[in-house]
């Protein structure tokens, strides 16, 4: 099942997930408020979660939420493009560099 595909900017399909929240960001201070508090929303409870970049040059990592949040401006400032994921509440969030981050539960696979 390909719950997500990838559209042609690289960028997720989200149109299958009726409950998706897009969000607009103006620029990089703006996104590291937004991503902050998406995270302290909807994740901040997570144990750990999963956070990778559009690049395979950097690697995928598994942390505390809690140090996520401390450090929203260095994944901001790594790239544009990232998602986070936490696993047990099934939430993940896409930062594009077009200025939109959607956040959503994904379905039960």
């Amino acid at each position: 099942m390909d719950l997500f595909p990838a559209e042609s900017t690289g960028g997720l399909d989200w149109s299958s997930t009726p409950d998706a929240e897009t969000h607009i960001y103006e620029d990089e201070a703006d996104a590291v408020m937004l991503v902050r508090q998406l995270v302290v929303d909807r994740i901040d409870r997570e144990p750990v979660v999963v956070l990778f970049w559009g690049s395979l040059d950097l690697p995928s990592m598994l942390l505390p939420a809690s140090t996520l949040i401390s450090h929203v401006e260095s994944v901001v400032e790594v790239g544009p493009v990232f998602w986070v994921f936490a696993p047990e509440r099934r939430v993940l969030l896409e930062c594009r560099p077009s200025g939109e981050i959607t956040v959503a539960v994904t379905p039960p696979t």
